[in-house]
C-alpha cells in the first residue's frame, strides 16, 4: 500500500487547480453562441433596418397603448 503524505496531496491539488484555471480560460460561453434560427433572425431584423422597416421601442408601445 502506497503512503500518500499531505505534501503528495497539497501538490496534486495545485496542478489539478492550475488545470482548471486553464480549462476555464478556453471554455465558451454557451450564451455567446448563436443558432441557426438566431442567425436567421439577426438577418431579418438587418434588413428590416436597411429597409425602414423597424420602429422603436416607444413607437411600439405607443401602437400597443401602453
Amino acid at each position: 500500500m502506497e503512503v500518500v503524505t499531505l505534501d503528495v496531496i497539497n501538490k496534486n491539488l495545485k496542478g489539478i487547480r492550475k488545470e482548471i484555471v486553464e480549462m476555464r480560460e478556453h471554455m465558451v460561453d454557451v450564451d455567446s453562441l448563436l443558432t441557426k434560427d438566431d442567425k436567421m433572425a439577426l438577418q431579418e431584423a438587418r434588413n428590416e433596418l436597411k429597409e425602414n422597416k423597424a420602429i422603436t421601442l416607444e413607437e411600439f408601445e405607443r401602437q400597443l397603448n401602453l
